[in-house]
């Protein structure tokens, strides 16, 4: 685990033409100046035979997709209005196709480090694909992605308090660089290893008999001890780098829950996790640890998926080109 391993040096924000999306632009930019780097301003235009199939759209219900002259005029007019707030005039494209496979093959060809998206976007041109996007993007991408709740605000470039989410898994540990890169672009930031230790019932029914109560107390002070010790161990190595950490071992039942109370107990500004820990999930969806801390927590939530399911045949699309005709095709997740 090194924060060599992370380079914050391209951060896009997938647009959609609505106000909400348009909110994550103000953490965005301040993130990208903290850390020197690229903005990317990019939509994406879906085809409305796939788009409307998704949403079970009928000949009554036109959907508002707006031409690409019009998508493109508006990332202009937003990459003009930060770059007269801000030095530096973001980087634009639209893309066409499906969007969680364009935006992933984005991604990939100009090596973002991060993306930043608040969720449930509507309005606009492209009002249907914004809200379902995230998750079906975590499961395409490796770059982390920092998901924000409506009226987000960022007054520093970075986040002093961050507090990260571990299981003991390797995957739970791909969010320690990112959410130490982030953490840095403040002068004194101050990070938090938690873990969530769930204790066993006191009288469960097994293959020998009843799980004795004071059984029950011995293996939650094991399982305690063993997360704690796991927690320093990680905690070490990063204070060897020089960070400020401290530890602490969650217990109680329901793991999003215990993250996201100690998130707003400790007045946190940041909650870090990695997907496909020792949980199992591989994706963010209902029911998943991510998915209800993603929904519960007040503070922003950086989720460093997994390694991606992508297809070999997928062709990338450098943000120099042009999608061409062929890119209208319908894209099969």
């Amino acid at each position: 685990m090194s924060t060599d391993t992370f380079a914050l040096q391209r951060v896009l924000v997938p647009l959609d033409g609505s106000p909400l999306a348009q909110e994550a632009l103000s953490v965005a930019e301040a993130l990208a100046r903290g850390a020197g780097a690229e903005l990317h301003l990019v939509s994406v235009q879906a085809p409305m035979i796939s788009a409307g199939a998704e949403f079970g759209l009928t000949d009554r219900e036109p959907p508002m997709y707006g031409n690409r002259d019009d998508m493109e005029a508006y990332l202009q007019l937003v990459a003009g209005l930060v770059a007269h707030a801000h030095a530096g005039h973001p980087v634009t494209a639209v893309l066409v196709g499906d969007p969680a496979e364009r935006l992933a093959d984005y991604v990939e060809a100009n090596a973002i480090g991060l993306v930043v998206m608040t969720t449930h976007g509507r309005g606009g041109f492209s009002r249907f694909w914004l809200g379902s996007v995230a998750d079906r993007l975590l499961r395409r991408v490796n770059a982390p992605i920092l998901l924000l709740r409506h009226e987000t605000r960022m007054d520093d470039a970075g986040f002093e308090g961050v507090v990260i989410a571990l299981d003991g898994s390797p995957a739970s540990e791909r969010a320690l660089a990112p959410a130490i890169a982030l953490g840095s672009l403040v002068p004194s930031p101050q990070y938090t290893l938690v873990r969530v230790v769930v204790p066993p019932l006191p009288s469960t029914v097994t293959p020998v008999g009843l799980y004795p109560p004071d059984a029950a107390v011995q293996s939650v002070q094991e399982l305690s001890a063993a997360a704690s010790e796991y927690l320093e161990a990680v905690a070490d190595r990063m204070r060897a780098q020089g960070c400020s950490v401290v530890t602490r071992v969650l217990l109680g039942s329901g793991i999003a829950e215990q993250i996201v109370g100690f998130a707003e107990r400790s007045r946190s500004q940041l909650v870090a996790m990695g997907t496909r820990g020792a949980t199992g999930f591989d994706r963010l969806m209902l029911g998943s640890v991510a998915d209800k801390v993603v929904r519960a927590a007040v503070q922003p939530v950086l989720v460093a998926p997994g390694q991606s399911r992508r297809r070999i045949n997928e062709r990338p699309v450098p943000a120099t080109a042009r999608p061409s005709h062929t890119d209208n095709e319908v894209l099969t997740p």
